[in-house]
């Protein structure tokens, strides 16, 4: 039986996909690996066939219509045969060899959600940053509850790349990523998992995730420029929160620092991030004053910073020394402390 499904959503990927496969292909047959062509007008399906070809048992391709990343998330999931299910990008890989190790803990245990380690891997600067969740022997296995007063050590690994989730429980929550828009990876870390009755910490890493390239969706320029589908996905999960309530105080509170810490991201994006600052000043209004009119305790949490950022956004060189921080690793530091 196949113990992981990892799905690669892939949109004109050629000159990565094959480095991305070859970190998993040929390993170990209790994984499965499922190519999700998102409408590649390159050599994207090709290369994945050529694979599917040389690993028979272990590759399938999935050929699709252009619905982006979320609707590769979606087909990926439809088709995933594997106890649980992990998303990695296309341009991103794995470690290796660490994946026997955590097919066989995945193998020995049953959990709704897995948290691993991952690291970023800058390929401008080759900085690299390790983010391992904190699990003592006694705390692998864990609630929401015992998630929260652990949250300072864990925030930063409840994030796609170190996320995989059981397939069924995933299945049996019904939600579907947003299609046609980008940073929807967000609902994917957020959404399902507050449904999860039990975790499983595993302090080993699986994803390297590439940064530093200016094409990427997570570029400095790129979620600039793509501001509107970062405010899209953040209203959607707001929306949700909103229609969801009640589902008991410790889920409601996690969604809550979640939430928050998505809503302080979209702000610092509009108010920080780009050069036409006021623009960025009325637009970050607007979307308070939705809020406002949506939960008054998100408004509580993240007024303070919402009010910092428009400060900041007053100074003249800001989005200059933002764009020179973003991906550094003192970067990677303050994201780490503004989370908690």
């Amino acid at each position: 039986m196949k113990q992981l499904t990892i799905a690669i959503p892939s949109y004109n990927v050629e000159k990565y996909l094959a480095k991305c496969l070859d970190s998993m292909c040929g390993i170990d047959d209790r994984l499965e690996v499922i190519v999700v062509n998102d409408g590649s007008k390159d050599r994207t399906s090709e290369i994945a066939h050529s694979y599917a070809e040389k690993y028979p048992l272990e590759v399938k391709v999935i050929d699709k219509e252009n619905g982006g990343h979320g609707s590769g998330i979606n087909a990926g999931l439809d088709a995933a045969t594997g106890r649980y299910y992990k998303v990695v990008d296309a341009d991103d890989w794995i470690t290796t060899e660490n994946l026997k190790g955590i097919l066989d803990k995945l193998e020995n245990t049953d959990v709704d959600a897995v948290i691993m380690g991952y690291q970023t891997v800058n390929i401008t600067s080759g900085a690299i940053n390790q983010f391992i969740p904190d699990c003592s022997s006694k705390n692998r296995r864990i609630d929401i509850i015992k998630l929260l007063d652990k949250y300072d050590e864990i925030s930063t690994c409840i994030e796609l790349s170190a996320l995989c989730y059981n397939t069924e429980f995933f299945r049996k929550t019904g939600l579907r990523m947003s299609e046609n828009v980008y940073y929807e990876d967000q609902e994917y870390a957020i959404l399902p998992f507050i449904y999860a009755h039990s975790i499983m910490l595993i302090d080993d890493r699986l994803y390297e995730y590439r940064i530093g390239d200016s094409n990427q969706s997570v570029s400095m320029q790129n979620i600039v420029k793509r501001a509107g589908n970062l405010e899209a996905v953040v209203k959607h999960m707001i929306d949700y929160y909103v229609s969801c309530k009640p589902i008991g105080k410790a889920r409601t509170t996690f969604l809550q620092r979640r939430l928050s810490v998505a809503v302080t991201s979209l702000y610092a994006t509009l108010l920080v991030k780009n050069y036409e600052k006021k623009e960025g000043r009325k637009k970050a209004a607007a979307f308070r004053d939705y809020l406002l009119h949506k939960d008054s305790m998100i408004v509580k949490m993240t007024d303070g910073r919402y009010k910092l950022l428009k400060k900041a956004s007053h100074f003249k060189h800001t989005a200059k020394v933002y764009n020179s921080l973003f991906n550094s690793e003192s970067y990677s530091k303050f994201v780490k402390k503004w989370a908690k």
